[in-house]
């Protein structure tokens, strides 16, 4: 599984296995946030079973689907939401985690896309994704009129 730190709190992975997901604790995350959605190809855990995996390790564990190419802002708001009430480190991913890394940007309040590209890159996971992309434009305000 690949994983790259977006900020001292907030590392982005893709999909970990349950014996990932059961390291997670050791490792110092407090929290799991998936946003798969139930049913894609090579899932190898449904957000039910990861979520179990997640509890019996001592994680708090929050499921926020979002489609690939249909990002929402109220996605970015629910994550939001989890980030401020984490009690320590949360452990975000998605299938191959641009997807997580661009909800959480926007989550984040970066207001320029530029950056929020750049720091994607940074922590291994470049957004190609034109929805992604223009979903950051949408978010940070540079495709307001």
């Amino acid at each position: 599984m690949k994983r790259g730190k977006l900020t001292d709190k907030i590392e982005v992975a893709g999909q970990p296995t349950a014996e990932e997901v059961k390291g997670l604790k050791a490792e110092g995350f407090t929290t799991v946030v998936n946003m798969r959605r139930d049913g894609e190809a090579d899932q190898p855990l449904s957000p039910a079973e990861e979520g179990r995996a997640a509890q019996a390790a001592g994680l708090d564990y929050h499921h926020i689907p979002v489609d690939p190419n249909d990002l929402q802002p109220e996605q970015a708001a629910a994550l939001k939401k989890v980030l401020e009430e984490a009690k320590g480190p949360v452990f975000l991913h998605c299938a191959g985690g641009p997807r997580a890394t661009a909800v959480a940007l926007v989550a984040l309040g970066v207001r320029d896309k530029e950056a929020a590209l750049a720091t994607a890159a940074k922590a291994g996971f470049p957004i190609t994704n034109p929805n992604q992309i223009a979903f950051i434009e949408r978010e940070t305000g540079k495709g307001r009129q």
